[in-house]
């Protein structure tokens, strides 16, 4: 059986990949923005030590010797260097981590334009009064550090909260598209066929404004249905009063008129009271099956009492084994009805009939398993059929594509579906033929009583 796709898991799947592909946009463009950020924060602190240094050596140096002096300053990390240089590239003064070559030119001014692999990023400024330029530089190691601390900090934050929004919206499609199950799993147990009770009643309302299109829907169908369910009850109750009448009158004339016929003319009258006994059977099987209807109403049946009720002229059945089955009465003698009808049909003399257990003996006394899970086994001795007609016997009961086969097995397999079993067929050509009907524990409902 092919799986159909899942509109719950496709939306959910969509939710995902649309927000990941989202988080991952966010993050790359949060993290150039913050990288952009961090480098102007950094060259603007940069500036501002430097400016910070001018003022303080604008007054305070008065050295114009050369001389590379290093001021003393306790053991630390060194983030932050600079360098007082003269015009002609002496080293005057610097600090304690900073090279003793210049940083910058000796004309330089501002941020240097040092290639991206230099170890510092300098800022540099002329002190004009001592013809003097100070270098204030900082490690492109600790700017690179601070770039990705604060990259990963935002990034990873925008994709934590995309992570969250999709399994929030992951979660929001679960609980929606669960109004759609509860509506489908409300439907499956939807009893449309009630009497006297409106669809509408039956019905639970629904809590989506999507659904309410599909249950209106429902309702439609079901009323449609019920209409038509009403009308066949009551053709079915006007046709027992109808048919059964002038069946019984027909069969009393022929009765009448072979008792005072000739010898010659008492064959035809025969078989014309035969036909009429045959027709009489199948319109009280069908007649069972309308009143029925297609929900079974089980009850305790003794298989032997309904066959003592139902005989057949011209076959002698024998029941070998004992005890009742529970099924809706009117439905199994329909089917019973129409089993025995067609043996004696196609040839038949005697029948042999069991009540077994899925996968038990057939030949036991007593059917001892439970009441809901039984198998009625009919086995006639008639010429059975070939292998061929076997297998199309078996795909039309598996189709359910009963216009290819008569009334009785069509009858069969509708009431052992109804009990929520299924009708086999088996058969040895020249050895009889088997009719098994397997009977399942069904939900019963009230039925009303026809009046036919």
């Amino acid at each position: 059986m092919t799986t159909l796709p899942s509109i719950r898991s496709r939306l959910a799947r969509s939710v995902l990949v649309v927000t990941l592909i989202w988080c991952i946009a966010v993050a790359l463009v949060v993290g150039v923005v913050v990288q952009s950020a961090v480098d102007r924060l950094l060259d603007g602190a940069l500036q501002e030590s430097a400016e910070i240094l001018f003022g303080l050596m604008e007054h305070h140096v008065d050295r114009t010797d050369p001389s590379d002096e290093i001021l003393p300053a306790p053991p630390h990390e060194e983030g932050l260097i600079w360098q007082l240089v003269d015009t002609q590239g002496q080293m005057r003064m610097r600090s304690h981590r900073a090279p003793p070559e210049p940083l910058g030119a000796a004309k330089s001014d501002g941020f240097s334009n040092e290639s991206a692999r230099a170890p510092w990023r300098v800022y540099s400024m002329r002190l004009d009064s001592r013809q003097l330029i100070l270098h204030v530089a900082q490690s492109r190691e600790q700017r690179q550090a601070a770039r990705l601390n604060a990259m990963a900090m935002a990034s990873g934050t925008a994709l934590l909260i995309g992570l969250l929004a999709a399994w929030w919206l992951r979660r929001r499609v679960t609980d929606e598209t669960q109004h759609v199950v509860e509506l489908s799993q409300t439907l499956r147990r939807y009893e449309w066929g009630q009497p006297n009770t409106l669809p509408s009643a039956q019905l639970p309302t629904v809590t989506r404004e999507e659904l309410l299109p599909i249950r209106e829907a429902v309702m439609e169908l079901t009323t449609r249905l019920a209409q038509r369910l009403a009308n066949e009850r009551a053709f079915s109750a006007h046709a027992a009063h109808a048919l059964r009448t002038p069946l019984a009158g027909i069969d009393a004339q022929l009765a009448v008129a072979l008792k005072e016929s000739l010898p010659e003319s008492k064959p035809r009258l025969i078989k014309a009271r035969q036909a009429t006994e045959r027709l009489r059977r199948v319109v009280t099987a069908l007649l069972s099956m309308f009143r029925a209807g297609t929900d079974p109403h089980p009850q305790a049946v003794d298989l032997a009492s309904m066959l003592q009720q139902i005989p057949v002229d011209g076959l002698d059945v024998t029941l070998h084994s004992s005890g009742s089955v529970h099924a809706d009465p009117d439905l199994l003698a329909a089917a019973l009805l129409n089993i025995l009808d067609n043996a004696v049909r196609y040839g038949a003399t005697h029948m042999d009939v069991f009540l077994v257990c899925p996968g038990g003996d057939s030949n036991v006394e007593e059917c001892c398993c439970a009441d809901d899970s039984k198998i009625l086994k009919f086995t006639d001795n008639g010429p059975g059929v070939s292998a061929e007609r076997l297998q199309h016997l078996l795909g039309v009961l598996d189709r359910q594509d009963y216009s290819l086969i008569g009334l009785g097995l069509t009858l069969t397999d509708l009431v052992a579906r109804a009990h929520g079993g299924r009708a086999r067929v088996e058969s040895t050509p020249g050895a009889g033929f088997t009719v098994l009907i397997q009977l399942k524990d069904a939900p019963s409902s009230k039925r009303p009583v026809d009046q036919a």
